[in-house]
């Protein structure tokens, strides 16, 4: 039984994105809650650009249930984050913007007085949440690469992996 790859299919980008505003009930930093996903400094899903507290943007891609999808998220002066999709997984990756953006993450469980460093990080970033995809296969694939090579052996084979199969 031979294996044959997937051919690559490539079709335009489309037009306008799909928009949404999402408001945390408590201060989220995007760029730490999102870059929580990111596999290495040259991990081809992520990018981020400007600064992220005074209107830079985090780029997302990933492969949705429903599709392909490309996330571009900017956090406004008031807290809110601005989110705007495109692709076939579009709809799909703002439904779950709130959970990328760490809403899921209960702060009640969290008790930062146990440990001095963490508390210390806690008091200098309050905004730090912990933000999740719902994205099994992803976060399964890298897990595993990550146990078993050296973290840049895992990143590059992530790259080449998401390169290769999109």
């Amino acid at each position: 039984m031979s294996t044959r790859l997937r051919p690559r299919v490539t079709s335009p980008a489309s037009a306008a994105p799909v928009e949404t505003e999402y408001r945390p009930r408590q201060p989220v930093d995007v760029g730490r809650a999102v870059a929580a996903q990111r596999h290495g400094r040259n991990d081809p899903t992520y990018a981020a650009t400007g600064s992220l507290g005074a209107g830079g943007v985090v780029w997302r891609v990933s492969r949705t249930p429903d599709g392909v999808a490309t996330l571009a998220l900017r956090r406004t002066a008031d807290g809110t984050v601005r989110a705007a999709a495109w692709g076939p997984g579009a709809d799909w990756a703002l439904d779950q913007l709130p959970a990328l953006c760490g809403a899921s993450d209960d702060p009640d469980g969290f008790d930062a007085s146990r440990h001095p460093s963490v508390a210390e990080w806690h008091r200098r970033h309050p905004d730090l949440r912990i933000g999740r995809t719902d994205l099994v296969f992803d976060a399964l694939v890298s897990a595993i690469m990550e146990q078993k090579v050296t973290g840049m052996q895992a990143f590059s084979a992530w790259r080449s992996i998401v390169t290769w199969y999109g």
